[in-house]
């Protein structure tokens, strides 16, 4: 039941990131544009839309993480604080492209960035764990009980007790600072970039 329930956390963990980065990939291109977009031009009020309907495609994001959150506990506050932030900058985006200050607003999406790729990080390095601990525990299984059924419950908790102090460890150390300067490069993934239209809730 527990292995079951690792594997549903697991593909949870991994659709949620492939939803990430594709929001990083729009984010940036995104920023490129109003980079290169005077308050006068008219395809700003197309540029403030599409920002719109990012914020509109991260609230799936935001859902899906709260609810992974709840499943692992431990990830709850850098995961509450890293959405926090994205939806405040994603406010002053708004507010500051309405103002006709697109240098500002681009600047600004670079935070929204920053806090998307620390969430990729944190999540790919926890699914990366939960992978290696559940291959870890299907070997041990083999090679310890061939033909049996599932792994002790003794072996099962200090596997986990394992990937929660690697976890929290980890967590700390985002702590201490930022962890990028929200370049997409280092958090891209080996995904098929689900279009952001039709990302499916992981709740």
């Amino acid at each position: 039941m527990l292995f079951r329930s690792q594997t549903e956390d697991l593909n949870n963990l991994k659709q949620i990131i492939d939803n990430l980065t594709t929001f990083s990939f729009e984010q940036e291109d995104l920023m490129n544009q109003l980079k290169k977009t005077s308050f006068r031009d008219p395809k700003l009020g197309k540029l403030i839309e599409k920002q719109h309907k990012l914020s509109e495609s991260f609230q799936i994001i935001q859902d899906s993480l709260y609810t992974l959150s709840k499943r692992i506990p431990m990830i709850n506050q850098p995961i509450t604080k890293e959405v926090t932030h994205i939806l405040q900058w994603q406010e002053k985006v708004f507010n500051q492209a309405k103002d006709g200050n697109t240098r500002g607003a681009a600047s600004t999406q670079q935070f929204i960035m920053t806090s998307a790729n620390n969430l990729d990080l944190l999540l790919s390095e926890l699914a990366q764990q939960m992978q290696s601990q559940m291959q870890q525990k299907a070997g041990n299984q083999m090679c310890q009980n061939p033909g049996s059924g599932a792994p002790k419950m003794g072996q099962m908790k200090a596997q986990m007790q394992s990937l929660k102090q690697q976890l929290q460890q980890m967590i700390s150390q985002m702590k201490n600072g930022p962890s990028g300067k929200g370049d997409r490069k280092s958090t891209r993934l080996n995904s098929s970039h689900i279009p952001l239209s039709r990302m499916p809730s992981s709740a």
